[in-house]
């Protein structure tokens, strides 16, 4: 059974480019996707979707322009598609991530919004990672509760399967302390690309997977 699934939807500005259309579009098209894919989990009793937006580093590293671009996408995420969602499930949405980084105040207005407004939503939940790094997860953790520094995560529930597209086979720093057992597929696909056949081969294949957890 999978309670939990981690989403890398890399490959949105290399999609653009390929299609001859704009990055901003590509992350909007990218988002329209995501949605889909939370729609899919939702429907096959997935209890939680951690999706990785943006890591520290894409902030710090990319130019303002870039990243006010992206960041169109996830204003279109937040305050659009996601409440549009909320109409079919109710679930929470937990902000994964340091917002101090982020310096668009349209994008926090709507994500700290809809955190608000779904707050009291308990049986499914939505993890957007944004600005995320796990060093300061287990930082924050250690302040929060140094005796039993899990407790403090972030994002408290282990990952049963993580599905990454785009042409690199890495987590890139993807909650590594929640991913020692998870299975790992790999889409040779940019994220715009994935189907929800592709989805569908994911979760067949992971139920034939024998899953040991270090036994």
């Amino acid at each position: 059974m999978i309670n939990h699934i981690g989403i890398i939807p890399d490959g949105s500005r290399r999609w653009a480019k390929k299609n001859k259309i704009s990055s901003v579009k590509g992350y909007f098209i990218s988002m329209e996707k995501l949605t889909e894919v939370i729609d899919f989990s939702f429907s096959n009793n997935v209890k939680s979707v951690s999706a990785y937006l943006s890591s520290l580093k894409n902030i710090q590293n990319r130019s303002e322009a870039n990243i006010n671009e992206f960041l169109s996408s996830q204003v279109y995420l937040s305050s659009q598609l996601l409440p549009a969602l909320l109409e079919k499930y109710k679930f929470k949405v937990n902000v994964v991530g340091n917002l101090y980084h982020i310096k668009n105040e349209d994008f926090v207005r709507a994500i700290t919004g809809l955190v608000e407004s779904t707050k009291t939503n308990t049986d499914l939940i939505i993890n957007i990672l944004i600005a995320y790094d796990p060093v300061e997860e287990i930082y924050n953790s250690f302040k929060t509760n140094p005796h039993s520094i899990k407790d403090g995560f972030w994002v408290k529930e282990d990952l049963d399967l993580i599905i990454r597209t785009g042409v690199i086979g890495r987590l890139s720093d993807f909650l590594p302390l929640q991913s020692s057992f998870a299975e790992l597929f790999f889409y040779r696909k940019y994220f715009p690309d994935l189907t929800i056949k592709d989805m569908e081969n994911v979760f067949a294949k992971f139920l034939y997977r024998k899953r040991r957890f270090g036994g």
